[in-house]
């Protein structure tokens, strides 16, 4: 399962390894495009969109959406 995130706030490699440490602990794989303002996410297991987009948030940015892909 892949879901891309389009998260509004994220404008330098802070920002980026911010992300990256906040998911440090899960079992998911997280590619982040600061170009592009996206955060995707993969697992070989289910996971709650709704979930990975509160933790997004809770670390101080917005997510503007979210898709399969």
């Amino acid at each position: 399962m892949k879901t891309k995130f389009n998260v509004i706030g994220m404008n330098c490699n802070s920002c980026v390894k911010k992300i990256e440490e906040g998911f440090a602990n899960s079992n998911l794989s997280i590619a982040i495009s600061l170009e592009n303002k996206e955060v995707i996410v993969e697992s070989m297991e289910d996971f709650s969109n709704m979930t990975i987009k509160k933790t997004i948030e809770e670390l101080g940015f917005a997510v503007e959406g979210m898709k399969k892909v």
